[in-house]
C-alpha cells in the first residue's frame, strides 16, 4: 500500500490507531479539512500540497518538507515547525502565533494577513516574503532574515514592535544614542527607526498598535 492509500485509508476512518508516515511520500496531495492529528509525519514530503482547513494539532512534523505547500488560514498556533521547510508556501492568514519557527527557511513565502504574535522566529529566513499586515508582536526576531521582504503599507511595516524589517540593501542600523531605553535595550530598535519613527521618543514604542 503506498503512502496515499494509507492516508485516505486512515481518514476514512479504515485504520486503527496512530499513523506512521515518517519519511512518506505525500507530494502534491489535497488534504484539504483532513484531521491529521496524531499522525507522524516526522521527514516526510508534503511539498506542494494542499492543506487549507487541516487539522495539524498533535501531528509530528518535525523535519517535514512543507514546501510550496498551502496552509492559508490553518491554526499552527503553538506547534514547532522548527525542523520544518516552508519556503515559497502560502500562509496567508494562518495562525502562527507561539509557534517555534527558529531557523526555519520561509523564503519567498507569502505571510500577509498571518498571526505570528509571540513566535519564535530566531535566526529564520523571512527573506523575499509577503507582509501586508502581518502581526509581529511579541515575537523573538532575533538573528532573523527580512532581506528584501515586501509590504504595501511601509510606515506599517515599520511599526511592528519586535522585528525591524529591512528592505532590500538597507544598511544594518547603529546603536548607542538611545542605550538604556526599553525600545533599544530590549525590543532591539536602532538609532535611526527610534528617531524617525518614533520621533526620537523612545517611550512611544510602547504606543505603536
Amino acid at each position: 500500500m503506498t503512502d496515499r492509500e494509507k492516508i485516505v485509508e486512515y481518514l476514512r476512518g479504515g485504520s486503527q490507531g496512530k499513523l506512521d508516515l515518517r519519511w512518506g511520500k505525500l507530494a502534491n496531495i489535497s488534504l484539504r479539512c483532513a484531521d491529521l492529528n496524531g499522525i507522524d509525519l516526522s521527514d516526510a514530503d508534503l511539498s506542494c500540497s494542499d492543506l487549507r482547513g487541516a487539522n495539524l494539532r498533535g501531528a509530528n512534523l518535525w523535519g517535514t518538507n512543507l514546501n510550496g505547500v498551502n496552509l492559508s488560514g490553518v491554526d499552527l498556533s503553538g506547534l514547532n515547525l522548527s525542523g520544518c521547510g516552508l519556503s515559497n508556501a502560502n500562509l496567508s492568514e494562518a495562525d502562527l502565533s507561539n509557534a517555534n519557527l527558529s531557523h526555519v527557511c520561509l523564503k519567498d513565502s507569502d505571510l500577509s494577513c498571518a498571526d505570528l504574535r509571540f513566535a519564535n522566529l530566531s535566526n529564520a529566513d523571512l527573506s523575499c516574503t509577503y507582509l501586508n499586515n502581518t502581526l509581529f508582536r511579541g515575537s523573538d526576531t532575533s538573528g532573523t532574515n527580512f532581506h528584501l521582504s515586501y509590504a504595501t503599507d511601509v510606515d506599517k511595516a515599520f511599526n511592528l514592535g519586535y522585528g525591524y524589517i529591512r528592505f532590500d540593501d538597507e544598511e544594518r542600523g547603529t546603536y548607542g544614542k538611545y542605550s538604556g531605553s526599553w525600545a533599544s535595550d530590549v525590543e532591539g530598535l536602532d538609532d535611526d527607526f527610534i528617531q524617525d519613527v518614533l520621533g526620537g521618543e523612545p517611550d512611544a514604542y510602547w504606543s505603536i498598535d
